[in-house]
């Protein structure tokens, strides 16, 4: 007993009785009430510990105690007294003392390095120990100084990882990042790492290197500050990240959400789409905004993160560039999003392409995205059940095993009939099947021959026992289905198409792209710019000609200013300007005006004009060279047609303009595809008259036709300026008659079919609903 006793405990003088002794080797604060209660029995105090009362809900080391008593009960007392010379043995010591001089290398990196030979140190471990290392260094043992060490050690990170075995298994439990794991505390240093120091290639693999590298260069009160934040942030990733999964996955608990919960919205996203390397910019805003939910700047961003993550979702682009993308919106803020991939046509995301994803998406997004459009439906205070769980059943209408029961369904195909014994109609049924037009919500899945039976019986089912849709109309995504087919009892590819539109339109007023945040409002696109030329060139047209590659031998006039000179008389032959170069090409003016601001396309020659818009003209070469990097189509004849509908689809929109000229062509154009510029002029008018009326926003504040006021001849000159001369640069429509009319392409309006028509109008339809919905 004397020899365990002087191993274990140390007197702070001879005289000092044993019952005041210290134990030598103090636990961490976890198991420390349980670790001195196992040491101290029978030594220092009468206590037996009673193992019945050890289980497996105790902690670690009680049960590793109970293992030890149970095993030593059964060995012999020769086993037990060899046993304890082993452990004893001046020769064969098991206790390693290290005794450490001053000036010594400091006693917890010798710590370190031996228990790293053994059992392996966690990541977060290792900067918990290099951190307060660092601070207990600059205490330079100062008895206050130590105590605001420990103290900050006790409340930032003891009693928030460690109070007790519960807590500590929260933050131990393990998450999987690709082919590896990184416990909750870990995730959580790495999330604050990218918050505090941006990005460092790798940062998982080297975390504690980058906390050791950073801690370092800290002074004391920078590094309690750490401390401290470690702390704060880990409250919010609890709660924000920890909690709500926990919530999200206990069947006892119930998560309510409404549409206008726009942070828990997010967090059930990227919980149920597995995203997890935006935690770090989420919880850097909540922690910002002291986790005020109704902070209207952190709503807005959460909103674009939200629309970037549901677009890439059903996309086929992956997840594989989120960590870079998430250290460029904590760095630069959310609208680096917004230009690189939300409002960028290259990204494959714009609303165009979301149509198509949208034809054939996975059953994981199709239930998310028809969970949040029922949210949208019942965003009114009028509506009584508002918040929703998210715990439904998807359902195909027209079921996967179409074939028994579905056989004899015409297969539609825009006013075509397809024979569903053919491998050609068999494809195009089953890939509608995949469209989101196709799938509904359910409270409970349906019994199977339900399931996969006729559209009737999905309706009414068969008896009370195999309920159909009209016993799930909680929902109003299926509630509308079972209202249809009151007067309709039919349900294909038409009807799939159908509701396939309504549903797009409400996703682009849940997700839309925030395009006009990176396009120039199109009244206010006056583009000062400086040219590549100086301003003694300018000066004169002579010095700017000569400056200009390849027309020097343009005629010069050197007594002449630019300023004096119109511009078309300094162009060289078989240049072309701007206008003339969106004209040639398959893209919206916006983007090549992007691109040119970006420095992604440079004109051969930038001529200022005296309104402070510069002229841009391009040689044939680099128009040609511009057209094949970037993959564009010249426009002729043969492809016109298309290139408009695909245009339409993918309409980016500052203002409104664009789709209600669109509308105001197809209501009055005649036969010839003419139309009177006073009807487009009184079409525009009355349409925004109409949503005045409505008591609806009826346009941005600086658009002249949010003024009640608005002439018909303001009218007229931004209709000119801004919407025609748009589809004009695409050879969509001329101004004709001295000016008194406007008409369509001849070949393109020979083109298009009754049916094209309508499906214009709809798309311009859907395209104002979202444009207003965004302001």
């Amino acid at each position: 007993q004397r020899s365990a006793e002087s191993f274990l405990y140390y007197t702070q003088n001879a005289v000092e009785d044993f019952k005041d002794a210290h134990v030598k080797i103090e636990h961490s604060q976890n198991d420390r009430a349980d670790y001195e209660r196992i040491i101290k029995s029978q030594l220092q105090n009468d206590e037996i510990i009673d193992l019945d009362t050890i289980n497996d809900n105790s902690s670690s080391i009680l049960q590793c105690y109970k293992y030890y008593r149970e095993a030593l009960s059964a060995e012999s007392e020769d086993s037990l007294k060899a046993l304890f010379k082993c452990i004893f043995d001046q020769n064969r010591r098991v206790f390693v003392i290290i005794e450490l001089e001053k000036g010594d290398v400091n006693e917890q990196t010798i710590f370190d390095t031996i228990n790293r030979a053994g059992v392996r140190l966690s990541t977060a471990d290792i900067i918990k120990n290099n951190l307060y290392r660092h601070l207990l260094n600059g205490c330079k043992d100062s008895p206050d100084g130590q105590k605001e060490v420990v103290d900050t050690y006790k409340s930032c990170w003891d009693e928030i990882f460690s109070k007790d075995q519960k807590i500590s298994k929260v933050w131990d439990e393990e998450r999987v990042f690709g082919n590896v794991k990184h416990n909750n505390l870990e995730f959580l240093l790495y999330c604050i790492a990218c918050i505090k120091w941006g990005e460092d290639c790798d940062m998982f693999a080297k975390l504690a290197a980058v906390y050791e590298r950073e801690v370092s260069r800290m002074s004391f009160a920078q590094q309690v500050r750490l401390a401290h934040e470690i702390k704060e942030y880990a409250l919010v990733f609890k709660k924000y990240v920890l909690d709500f999964k926990t919530e999200l996955d206990d069947e006892q608990k119930n998560v309510y959400i409404k549409y206008d919960d726009h942070v828990s919205r997010l967090l059930l996203i990227l919980q149920k789409f597995k995203v997890q390397m935006f935690y770090p910019y989420v919880i850097k805003r909540l922690y910002e905004v002291n986790q005020d939910e109704t902070d209207q700047a952190m709503i807005d961003d959460f909103k674009k993160l939200e629309s970037f993550v549901v677009r890439r979702k059903i996309s086929p682009r992956g997840t594989h560039d989120y960590t870079s993308k998430c250290y460029q919106i904590i760095s630069n803020g959310i609208n680096a999003l917004v230009e690189q991939d939300l409002g960028n046509s290259d990204a494959k995301i714009t609303d165009y392409e979301v149509k198509g994803y949208l034809a054939n998406t996975n059953d994981d997004a199709a239930k998310m995205i028809l969970f949040c459009i029922e949210l949208y439906r019942r965003r009114s205070e009028a509506v009584d059940v508002r918040a929703l769980e998210y715990g439904y059943t998807l359902e195909h209408i027209m079921p996967k095993k179409w074939e028994r029961e579905w056989i004899d369904v015409p297969i539609v195909d825009d006013g075509n009939s397809l024979d569903p014994n053919t491998i050609e109609g068999k494809e195009f049924r089953n890939n509608a099947i995949q469209s989101l037009g196709n799938k509904t919500l359910l409270t409970h899945s349906l019994n199977s021959s339900i399931k996969n039976g006729s559209f009737a019986k999905k309706i009414n089912g068969d008896g009370d026992n195999k309920p159909g849709y009209r016993k799930h109309t909680t929902l109003f995504v299926t509630q509308e289905i079972v209202i249809d087919a009151e007067n309709d009892l039919n349900w294909d590819e038409a009807h799939i198409k159908e509701r396939h539109a309504k549903l797009y339109a409400e996703f682009l007023e849940i997700w839309p792209s925030y395009i006009a945040e990176v396009t120039p409002p199109e009244e206010n696109d006056e583009d000062p710019e400086i040219s590549q030329y100086t301003a003694e060139q300018f000066a004169d047209a002579a010095a700017l000609l000569t400056a200009v590659p390849g027309i020097a031998d343009t005629p010069k006039n050197s007594s002449t200013s630019a300023s004096d000179i119109e511009p078309e008389t300094m162009i060289p032959e078989g240049m072309l300007s701007l206008d003339e170069f969106i004209s040639c090409v398959n893209v919206q003016s916006e983007t090549i005006e992007q691109y040119i601001r970006n420095g992604d396309i440079v004109p051969d020659l930038v001529i200022p004009s005296s309104d402070h818009r510069s002229q841009k003209y391009f040689k044939k070469e680099t128009l040609e060279k511009y057209i094949q990097e970037f993959g564009w189509i010249i426009i002729d004849d043969s492809n016109r047609k298309s290139i408009f509908m695909e245009m339409i689809q993918q309409m980016d929109m500052s203002y409104s303009y664009k789709p209600v000229f669109i509308k105001a062509l197809l209501k009055y154009a005649d036969s010839d595809g003419t139309v009177t510029l006073n009807q487009v002029v009184s079409y525009f008018l009355n349409y925004y008259k109409k949503r005045r009326n409505a008591g609806v926003i009826v346009e941005k504040e600086n658009s002249i036709f949010a003024d009640p006021n608005c002439s018909e001849e303001d009218a007229q000159k931004i209709i000119l300026r801004y919407p025609y001369d748009r589809f004009r640069m695409m050879q969509v429509v001329t101004l004709e008659a001295e000016g008194t009319a406007l008409r369509f392409n001849k070949n393109l309006w020979e083109q298009l079919t009754p049916e094209e028509k309508t499906e214009i109008e709809d798309i311009c339809d859907q395209k104002l609903i979202a444009y207003f919905a965004r302001l």
